[in-house]
This record gives structure tokens, sequence and C-alpha cells, in this order.
């Protein structure tokens, strides 16, 4: 079973206090995830090792800092991330020099005080985002996300490579690609560099075009966004005849127009204001299609309209 330790005050790495009480995490006993969270300092004051371990996720997003000579000895297959932020999380060499700090992965040295001689790949005070590991990416690598709807139910299924501290994925969805709602929650992996799969539904998606993304969110509360997806959902009530949506943004003013059934042939699109106003007209010529997009040149006002296609009539409220 995983195991996760998360150090709640600043303090030396050998003391029970500063991990909230629990065994210090020192090998005995060993701990699958290790984290420092935003704002707090842990200092290694005496050497660590964790080579009898199996590999181990340090989650750096305060400060690890290390006292002259100590170091930190993490068995093959482990790694120290160092989240983003403000300032981000932190190795801080605590003085010393040269070689006298070290972060080590099977033996192998990732890290050290100074950057004198021939130090590791990296030294010195490091801040995030970055990550000290054998062969790993930054969280979350997404390889893709999907959105594709089948009798009237949206079905969103996505796939990681690897993730560090990834705590929770929110599917957000958007009528317009502006405002998003959260919608579904799906928890994360935590900490993975295998291949993993996900999949939800949205069995009462919004009418017409709507709009959907992921937000990632790691342990340390840092968030990320997936490319976006649009779905149409025609879904029309039994006496309707038109279905209308208006997509604005700041440089496009659109307006959807779904019909119940394919038209082919010549069709005149009318928008008129309650007051009679023609606010658009236009003749079109349609291939059998069942939807056309109307592109205004400029933002409709609030109000209720009415949307004329040939014979069929709607009325529709534009915000």
């Amino acid at each position: 079973m995983a195991t996760s330790i998360t150090a709640t005050q600043n303090g030396n790495w050998n003391q029970t206090d500063t991990w909230g009480g629990m065994a210090v995490p020192d090998g005995t006993p060993c701990y699958d995830t290790i984290i420092i969270p935003p704002g707090i300092t842990v200092t290694i004051t005496v050497t660590v090792n964790l080579n009898g371990c199996p590999p181990v996720a340090v989650i750096v997003s305060g400060a690890l800092n290390f006292q002259t000579g100590k170091k930190l000895d993490l068995s093959v297959g482990s790694y120290v991330y160092l989240s983003p932020g403000t300032p981000g999380g932190q190795l801080q060499s605590g003085g010393g020099g040269g070689s006298s700090n070290l972060i080590t992965i099977g033996g192998t040295a990732y890290w050290s005080a100074g950057c004198t001689g021939s130090p590791p790949p990296d030294c010195g005070t490091m801040t995030g985002p970055d990550i000290l590991c054998a062969s790993c990416a930054l969280p979350i690598e997404l390889i893709n996300f999907n959105a594709n709807l089948s009798a009237g139910v949206v079905y969103l299924n996505w796939q990681t490579a690897s993730e560090v501290g990834n705590d929770y994925f929110w599917v957000q969805r958007s009528a317009d690609g502006l405002v998003w709602e959260n919608v579904l929650w799906i928890d994360g992996a935590g900490n993975s560099t295998s291949l993993i799969s996900y999949a939800t539904e949205d069995r009462s998606p919004l009418l017409g075009l709507s709009y959907y993304r992921l937000k990632q969110v790691d342990e340390n509360g840092a968030h990320s966004y997936s490319p976006t997806k649009v779905i149409s959902n025609g879904q029309f009530y039994s006496d309707q005849q038109l279905l209308i949506l208006p997509i604005s943004s700041e440089t496009q003013h659109n307006v959807v127009i779904y019909f119940a059934e394919p038209i082919d042939g010549e069709v005149e699109i009318n928008i008129i204001g309650i007051s009679g106003a023609v606010l658009y007209s236009q003749q079109i010529i349609l291939d059998d299609e069942k939807w056309v997009v109307i592109n205004m040149d400029k933002p409709v006002a609030s109000g209720v309209y009415i949307v004329k296609a040939n014979y069929l009539i709607e009325k529709v409220f534009f915000q």
C-alpha cells in the first residue's frame, strides 16, 4: 500500500515534530512519497540513507536545506521534484561549497552544494520547477485528451505517461469557451512513471455547442490545463424547430443555428429584434446540412430576438 508523509512545521529531518509526530522518514520505516509543503523548510542535519527503501518521490514545494557535509541518499528509481510557484520548491546548500552536501540516487550524485571541481548535473541553490532523477519528466505528461458525444452522453478519456505529485483532475465545461464550471472530479495517481488511462462521463451535457478541458491540480495546489475539446449536442425538444446558440469572444460574434431536419437548398436567415428591427438578413445555400454559423460583425445586445429560417421560427434570448 502506498504511504506518504508530510512535513507540518519547520525543523530538522530527523525530528518527529517536523513530521507531525509521525515516524521520521529515515528508512525505518520507508515511505513512497515525502512531501515538504509551501512555507515549510526541512533541514538535513545528519546524513539520511534511504538506499534500503523502494523508490521514493521527494516532493519539495517549500525548502530542503542541507547543513555542511550532510547527504540525502536515495534508492534507484527515486526522484526529487521541485514544484513551481512563488518562489517555488527550493534546494538550499546551507553553506559548505564543493561536494560537501550531496543528493545521490542509486549511488550517483545528482546535486551538490557547490559548483567547483567536478559537480554532478545540478549544483547550488535550485528553485522549481525542476526535477532530479535518472530518466523522468516534469509533471504531468498528458498524452491525449478526448471528448465524444454518443446517445446524449459525453464520454471523456485521457492518458498520462508520467505524474509527479498529481492530486486530482477537474473536468471543466463551458458554454462559450470563456466561463468554465467544474463538473467531474477524478483522483490523480500521485506519482507514476507508467502509462495511466482515465475515463468518465458527462450524462447531462449542455444543449448545442459546449467546450471541455481538464484542470490538473498538484498536491501543492499548482494547476495546469489541457487543450480544449468542442462538442456539438444538437438535441431538440419535441416541438422545437430551430436551436440557436450565440457564441461570442473578444474578436468574433457568431450565432450557430441548428435545424431539426437537414436543409437542402436556399434558406433565408433573419434575426429580428423584438421591436421589429432586422439585425441580420442573408440568403444561404445549404447542401443537406443541419446547422449553419452566422458571422456577426458586432456583439449582439442582450434581449429577446426572433430567428427565422424560411418558414421556421424560434425566439431566443441573447445574454
